[in-house]
């Protein structure tokens, strides 16, 4: 039986399954990709090498397309493939972060880009039940990636890349965030199932060992071009430049001039006691100074010279050992330091001793005390600022007016028991049986819900534009979102009533350009409310909005896109689930104020509009009733309580989603 190796790019009649041809990709004035032409083959496992920024990442993000060539073409199966998005391309792509969604399970996140593509149910099931034996996360399906390891969150990035079975799977450094033992097992795992599927292969990475071990082929890169494209042994043991030579694995690099020794023999004078020599397929003129690669490996040490050629003496500096290999340390004569590989020895004549710290005195009782009043402090706030008001605004509301001014009977004069004797719920009946106060709250609640979505409306697009703006713009942007707070808030309520009467500027704007005749009654109606409400309280649903979008990884957009979504589905699907928490939070925040709002409704809606927080003003500072306001203002807190217990419950969810 004879063994075919698997080098398509030997064979001239091999169409590669990936072609660049002159492609050059610009940023500005800084040239990322420069004049680039390689070939790619399928069932080939590719892999880029290359420093941070030398352009291998903006190669992997042209063949997602994620970006465009500026010049040159990219051809996939033959087809020119530039211009053409990513949902478009039977291309897929496992980002370095896997980009897995935090809001989806396992299961559906191997099954998204399934869905996107309309795949019939029961296939899809097969299908991802498939990738999930592939990958053995057979027991995982279920789980969110929170709860599950890195390394099994990797190969549910990779299952999930692997679903649609594309021609072309983009792996951009998928091993990074994984630790070395992990990483070395799933090498060999990556291996194993691109030999199973068949699937073309093409990994981003900087560690030269995981290149060196996963890849048929690697291109090693720098600024942009490719220095070498060969196998990993030929990249190892034949470089062709000191570039290539230096960046793969260690190396000690001999510069001097050299002379013929025989048919492509030369001898290199590199300062030492005598020269060494070396065999070269490629010519050198005598005196030409040159370079000469030697990997630490390749070097022997003895303690006296052996006969042969390219014997050198050195004095050992220093050794380390490293397990089952030892690194020698030896200078030269010349001065030069190199390392040489040699099998472990042990280090004689060194001794390690450990200190052990002396014990320290544990002063249990002022930890216990420092535990106390951190725990304490927050509920001596709630209760100082909360409690203690509340129970005696409580009290009041239980009380009965004497002159509709304090005191309030009965009081504590005749003792706390007999106090408590004659208090009643009267005031609370008295609610109950007058229908201005619970129009008043269920106005309100009308006002408030109606406001809170219109300020979602209108925050959420600017809170999206701020988080997607370029960095240097959004200390800008943040500063003018806050600015109005810097007015006193009654100031900006007032400008709003110069602003919307019937002589105001809306109205001689609108009377200017033609769009209207008479002019518009806006003051001292809802629509005025309204307007207050949502310019008042934006800030408050723009900020937490933000907050939830600058910490959405773009990569999951871009993976959405990847898996078959065009940008809108890719905004509904991830976007706005992953932003839920700040949604959710934003309007509770204009929610809750809202709700008990008095100062707005006063000056903008007019004697017409009905709000609990009008109502509770009036009682307090106009009819002086301050039990019945007191029982007014206890059952508004105590509407207000839901939505603050729901939103609590609500960040409960969000932190243990995200574990």
């Amino acid at each position: 039986m004879v063994d075919t190796v698997f080098a398509p790019w030997d064979d001239p009649n091999v169409a590669p399954l990936i072609s660049f041809k002159n492609v050059t990709k610009r940023f500005g004035d800084f040239v990322a990709i420069d004049d680039l032409t390689l070939d790619i083959f399928e069932r080939e496992f590719f892999a880029l090498l290359g420093p941070s920024g030398c352009g291998k990442t903006t190669m992997m993000r042209l063949l997602a397309g994620f970006e465009n060539p500026t010049s040159g073409s990219m051809l996939l199966s033959g087809h020119d493939i530039a211009g053409i998005p990513p949902n478009k391309r039977a291309v897929n792509m496992m980002f370095q972060s896997y980009a897995l969604f935090p809001h989806l399970s396992v299961w559906e996140n191997i099954a998204f880009g399934l869905r996107r593509d309309g795949v019939v149910k029961d296939v899809l099931n097969a299908r991802v039940e498939e990738m999930l034996k592939l990958t053995r996360l057979e027991k995982f399906g279920r789980r969110k990636p929170h709860q599950i390891s890195g390394g099994q969150r990797q190969r549910v990035a990779l299952a999930r890349s692997l679903a649609k079975a594309p021609k072309l799977l983009l792996l951009d450094e998928p091993l990074g965030a994984l630790d070395k033992k992990l990483r070395q097992d799933t090498q060999f795992e990556l291996m194993d199932i691109q030999e199973q599927t068949g699937t073309t292969f093409v990994i981003v990475t900087h560690d030269q060992e995981e290149a060196m071990t996963v890849a048929s082929r690697v291109a090693v890169m720098d600024e942009g071009r490719i220095i070498q494209v060969a196998t990993p042994e030929k990249i190892y043991e034949a470089p062709n430049s000191v570039y290539v030579a230096d960046f793969i694995g260690d190396v000690n690099i001999l510069t001097g001039p050299v002379k013929a020794a025989g048919v492509d023999t030369y001898s290199l004078d590199f300062g030492g006691t005598e020269p060494v020599t070396a065999n070269s397929d490629r010519a050198f003129a005598e005196g030409e100074t040159v370079h000469l690669a030697i990997r630490p490996e390749k070097i022997g040490i003895h303690a006296e010279r052996p006969d042969g050629p390219n014997t050198v003496q050195g004095k050992v500096l220093d050794i380390a050992y490293l397990g089952n290999l030892s690194t020698y340390h030896v200078q030269l004569p010349n001065g030069q330091i190199i390392p040489v590989v040699f099998p472990a020895a042990r280090l004689h004549g060194k001794i390690l001793f450990g200190l052990v710290g002396a014990p320290q005195l544990a002063f249990c009782w002022i930890n216990d005390l420092r535990r106390f009043v951190l725990i304490a402090l927050p509920y001596f706030w709630l209760l100082a600022l909360f409690l203690v008001p509340f129970v005696i605004v409580f009290k009041i509301a239980l009380s009965d007016a004497a002159l509709a001014i304090p005191p309030y009977m009965p009081t504590m004069k005749d003792g706390l028991s007999a106090m408590f004797l004659q208090l009643d719920f009267e005031n609370f009946v008295f609610l109950t049986e007058d229908d201005l106060y619970w129009k008043a709250y269920l106005s309100s609640l009308r006002i408030a819900f109606i406001s809170t979505v219109l300020t979602l409306l209108f925050g959420y697009p600017i809170a999206y534009a701020m988080a997607r703006a370029p960095h240097e713009w959004r200390a800008t942007l943040m500063m003018l979102i806050i600015l109005p707070f810097w007015t006193s808030f009654l100031i900006r309520v007032y400008a709003w009533i110069g602003i919307l009467s019937t002589e105001g500027l809306l109205n001689r704007f609108l009377f200017w350009i033609g769009a209207i005749s008479e002019p518009l009654t806006i003051l001292n109606t809802s629509t005025a409310v309204y307007i207050g409400i949502v310019y008042t309280y934006i800030p408050f649903m723009i900020l937490p909005i933000y907050a939830a979008l600058e910490r959405l990884d773009a990569s999951l957009i871009e993976a959405a896109e990847d898996w078959g979504c065009s940008r809108m589905k890719a905004f509904w699907l991830i976007t706005i689930p992953l932003s839920k928490g700040g949604i959710v939070a934003g309007c509770f925040l204009v929610f809750i104020p809202a709700l008990g709002e008095f100062v707005i409704p006063s000056l903008l809606g007019g004697s017409g509009t009905l709000m609990i927080g009008k109502v509770l003003f009036e009682e307090f500072f106009s009819n002086r009733d301050w039990p019945v306001a007191s029982a007014v203002a206890v059952i508004l807190l105590l509407i207000l309580i839901v939505p603050i217990i729901l939103f609590q419950r609500n960040e409960q969810r969000q932190q243990d989603a995200e574990g």
